[in-house]
């Protein structure tokens, strides 16, 4: 969204600075010296103005950069004991089923002054308890392995980000520094790899998400910023 508006700003700028110039080679209305020396004044105020952009371009990438840093822990951690949860009341529900199954045998065991004998000898009894425990059982056991109660742990984190940035020379930024849109365009795609424990999860985490799509604006301004840069140069 930041880089839309300054792209909707340095158009602004360069469509006033060619207005300018046509009045150059008119040089209609007063003395052709006069606006050839006040079209120059202007140009340079747009030079500035343009690169005063780019200096834009440049805080918002290192400012993204920065807050995308500080936003990937947090956000782990969200997802994290989210898993954790929903593991603890799925686990729950399959001990509740094996619990209630027991249950339902001692509750007959107790309330029918039953006895060991009964149990080994009453066919009815025995079928009764055996569709209890095998009920709970059957229902109840898959809840508490590991296809339906998955990992929570995680394996990268705001290190491996910081990592990245360092290695691609970017930890502080545009500023100073000639960095092809090719190198900015691969960053961001590294980052998504390095963070895809997080990222993986973006379709039910807005932190993910968040983290995602600033990712993705960090590149767009460095790219933006570097097409301002050639217009300069020429």
């Amino acid at each position: 969204m930041n880089s839309i508006i300054f792209m909707i700003l340095v158009r602004g700028v360069l469509t006033e600075a060619v207005n300018i110039s046509n009045i150059d080679r008119d040089g209609s209305g007063h003395g052709h010296g006069h606006h050839r020396v006040h079209g120059g004044q202007h140009y340079l105020r747009q030079g500035g103005g343009v690169e005063n952009a780019i200096l834009k371009l440049e805080q918002q990438f290192l400012y993204l950069l920065t807050h995308t840093l500080g936003l990937i822990d947090p956000a782990i951690d969200s997802i994290v004991s989210s898993c954790e949860e929903s593991s603890h009341q799925t686990m729950s529900y399959g001990a509740a089923l094996i619990a209630g199954g027991v249950g339902d045998s001692l509750a007959d065991y107790y309330g029918n002054s039953r006895s060991p004998g009964d149990v080994l000898t009453m066919a009815d009894v025995q079928y009764s308890y055996g569709y209890n425990l095998g009920y709970g059982i059957g229902f109840g056991a898959p809840f508490l392995l590991p296809t339906y109660v998955p990992s929570c742990s995680v394996s990268c984190s705001s290190s491996d980000f910081l990592s990245l940035a360092r290695q691609y020379g970017l930890s502080y930024g545009l500023t100073g520094q000639e960095v092809g849109e090719s190198k900015i365009c691969n960053f961001g795609l590294d980052a998504k790899q390095a963070l895809s424990c997080l990222l993986q999860n973006k379709g039910d985490s807005k932190e993910a998400a968040k983290v995602d799509f600033l990712i993705d604006d960090m590149v767009e301004a460095g790219k933006q910023r570097n097409r301002l840069k050639k217009k300069v140069a020429y």
